[in-house]
């Protein structure tokens, strides 16, 4: 279940019928950020903020299929400091993300076995903050799904507002913890293989 808590308890009318479909992508995305974590951690230091720089992207593409799904119309440009806006809120509000990022930068440094733990720490956060951002936004936008508001007459300021608020609710850093203790089962038992990538969106 890719959804928390605020988002699991699915209304039996629009949304309902698009919460699966929004979960996919959710998941489709969190899987292409773990990638892009083992991909760039092994670039020694350096590569773990590299990794975390390339959350955004990931993330306002996310956001732009969901919108899809749902109907949403919101704008690219709109969606992109969107996502940035929230992938910060996220991070400044868990100190385990930043930590497993800093330890990445500094095991990388280590041939081999630091690169390795480096791509494990890295990958399986790039996937919690992404699922997580995810998350968030489907949060935002389930009432105005359910009232059938296509968001156009929304501002970004208001959706940033939604946004902070849901943060402020949630232990964001125990909902990271979980998508990542995920990402690393998966990558031990194989059904995630760390190659997953998403259709870039021009």
């Amino acid at each position: 279940m890719s959804i928390f808590s605020v988002t699991s308890k699915y209304a039996a009318n629009k949304w309902a019928e698009k919460a699966h479909d929004v979960e996919t992508v959710i998941e489709q995305h969190a899987l292409a950020g773990g990638a892009a974590g083992l991909g760039a951690s092994w670039l020694p230091g350096a590569g773990a903020a590299i990794a975390g720089a390339a959350m955004v992207p990931i993330v306002w593409s996310m956001y732009y299929r969901i919108n899809t799904v749902c109907g949403i119309k919101l704008s690219k440009a709109v969606l992109r400091s969107i996502a940035g806006a929230i992938v910060s809120n996220i991070i400044a509000s868990a100190s385990s993300y930043l930590l497993s990022i800093v330890g990445g930068t500094l095991l990388s440094f280590i041939p081999v076995v630091g690169n390795l733990s480096a791509m494990a720490l890295v990958a399986a956060a790039n996937y919690g903050i992404v699922q997580v951002a995810g998350n968030v936004y489907a949060a935002i936008i389930q009432k105005r799904v359910d009232s059938g508001d296509d968001g156009s007459g929304t501002s970004e300021g208001e959706m940033l507002k939604a946004a902070a608020t849901i943060i402020s609710k949630t232990n964001i850093a125990e909902e990271l913890q979980k998508a990542k203790n995920r990402y690393s089962a998966g990558r031990e038992n194989g059904t995630i293989s760390g190659s997953e990538k998403i259709d870039p969106i021009d």
